[in-house]
């Protein structure tokens, strides 16, 4: 399994996210302090990652110590800022080689499918490398020997089938490098269709994101109309009983007015002498 390794360059941060296998490559980080970076020495026979978590204020001095490292040209170079030096440093970021610049806030799952698909387009980089390297050294040793056939068949020329079979062999190879050739074109079309592919993932999860959102609002504002009414509906009953109390009191009070009104007539009926009313 092809080691791959992130250098997560911050000051004393964790790295963002989890490392591991993926697609068949073995994942590991190695904490780097900025103060240390001129001893970074990326080894040539594995797939290397530079992650940087830039500190606020110190943005421009970061990328220029990245930068200035012309042997870190060719590897991926991840650059994480602050949100709000995003746009002030974005060109700058442009015109250093091979790297790629996110502001902080970019969600986890962004980030990670980011770094999986740098390191797997570092792969195939690194797998047209080796194929490439194969294909000179072959190369170097088929064209030591035609010349040393050449050297022969000028003293010798009844020797055309030995001439004809090193004629095959360097059709051979030249059919070799045009199908290398032909691998390079495939890996940059297939990295160029993984990088749209990566862009729709990111765009639909950030439509998820706001979807979601929109139902968490929705649901709150939900939520305060029905404590509105729950509210509404105490302070009608309230009102109610209040109101149920005061008829009661009135209709308490009326009861006692009549009985008074009824002892004044029996007692007007007496000092006229007129007989009390039948009950």
């Amino acid at each position: 399994m092809q080691i791959a390794r992130i250098y997560h360059i911050s000051s004393q941060r964790s790295l963002p996210v989890e490392v591991g296998i993926r697609g068949g490559m073995q994942i590991e980080s190695m904490a780097i302090a900025p103060e240390d970076l001129a001893g970074l020495r990326p080894k040539p026979d594995e797939l290397s990652l530079l992650l940087v978590e830039m500190e606020a204020g110190a943005e421009l001095s970061t990328m220029k110590s990245v930068s200035s490292r012309s042997d870190l040209n060719d590897l991926p170079k991840l650059l994480l800022c602050p949100a709000s030096s995003y746009r002030s440093i974005l060109s700058a970021a442009a015109l250093s080689p091979r790297t790629y610049l996110l502001d902080d806030s970019v969600r986890p799952e962004h980030l990670r499918l980011t770094i999986e698909l740098l390191l797997g387009q570092e792969h195939y980089r690194f797998s047209v490398r080796q194929l490439a390297n194969e294909a000179r050294n072959q190369r170097g040793a088929f064209e030591n020997v035609l010349e040393m056939a050449r050297r022969e068949l000028q003293s010798a020329r009844e020797e055309h089938g030995a001439l004809r079979a090193l004629l095959e062999y360097e059709a051979q190879a030249e059919r070799f490098h045009h199908g290398l050739q032909e691998a390079l074109e495939q890996a940059n079309s297939l990295r160029d269709r993984e990088l749209v592919s990566l862009k729709g993932q990111l765009e639909a999860s950030e439509r998820l994101s706001q979807f979601r959102d929109q139902e968490l609002r929705e649901a709150r504002s939900v939520a305060n109309a029905t404590e509105a009414a729950l509210d509404l509906s105490r302070e009608e009953s309230l009102e109610r009983e209040k109101l149920i109390t005061a008829l009661d009191r009135l209709r308490s009070l009326t009861d006692r007015e009549l009985m008074d009104l009824v002892r004044e007539n029996e007692l007007l009926r007496q000092k006229l002498g007129l007989p009390a009313r039948q009950a």
